[in-house]
C-alpha cells in the first residue's frame, strides 16, 4: 500500500498543478446600449370573474445616460394600459 501513496500524491500533485485558473468573462449584452430599438406595440383581450378587459402592451427599452451623454445601459419597459 506504502509503495503506491508516492506515486499516486505525485500524479495528484502534477495534475493540480496543470490546471489554469478560471477565467472570468463579461456577458454580452444582446442589444448594445447605444443600439436603438423600436417599441412592439400587441393588443390583448382577457376574461376575469366573466368581465372581460382589453389592453394594450408596449415593449420597449429606456437608454441609461452616465453624465457625459454616452448610453450605458438599456431598461426592458412592458408598460400595459387598459383599453375601452
Amino acid at each position: 500500500m506504502k509503495k503506491y501513496l508516492l506515486p499516486l500524491l505525485v500524479l495528484l500533485t502534477h495534475s493540480l498543478q496543470a490546471q489554469e485558473p478560471a477565467k472570468k468573462e463579461e456577458p454580452k449584452p444582446v442589444i448594445a446600449a447605444s443600439q436603438s430599438v423600436n417599441p412592439v406595440i400587441t393588443k390583448h383581450q382577457t376574461t376575469i370573474n366573466g368581465q372581460t378587459f382589453s389592453y394594450t402592451a408596449t415593449t420597449g427599452y429606456m437608454t441609461l445616460k452616465d453624465e457625459s451623454g454616452k448610453a450605458k445601459a438599456n431598461i426592458f419597459t412592458l408598460p400595459i394600459q387598459k383599453t375601452e
